[in-house]
């Protein structure tokens, strides 16, 4: 989310970003917290801590992808490519928190 703030004021509809960004936070918090294995403490937890975790590689993988050089980096349309990390990792981060919580619900 970082690199997308920062990107408000150098990237033209960067705004875009930062909405897809949010979108994409949104649907992962209510998918994942509509399954009840996610619905407890331990299991926000979890759900919050790999979002956390892709939020950060995604950042890092996007400032360097796009920030490389002192400046931001014009890729014109292949630019949507590096995007499509955010949504990549959120499902990985998801099906990690989920399988987490289930193994942990069930050896209770």
């Amino acid at each position: 989310m970082i690199t997308a703030i920062v990107s408000i004021g150098q990237v033209y509809d960067a705004e875009y970003w930062l909405a897809g960004w949010l979108l994409c936070a949104a649907l992962y918090f209510v998918f994942l917290l509509i399954q009840e294995v996610n619905r407890t403490r331990t299991g926000a937890v979890h759900v919050l801590v790999w979002f956390l975790i892709s939020e950060a590689l995604t950042d890092l993988i996007w400032a360097v992808i796009y920030y490389g050089n002192p400046g931001y980096i014009n890729y014109g349309i292949a630019a949507v490519y590096g995007l499509l990390l955010w949504p990549v990792l959120l499902l990985a981060a998801g099906a990690i928190a989920s399988a987490q919580n289930r193994n942990s619900h069930h050896s209770i």
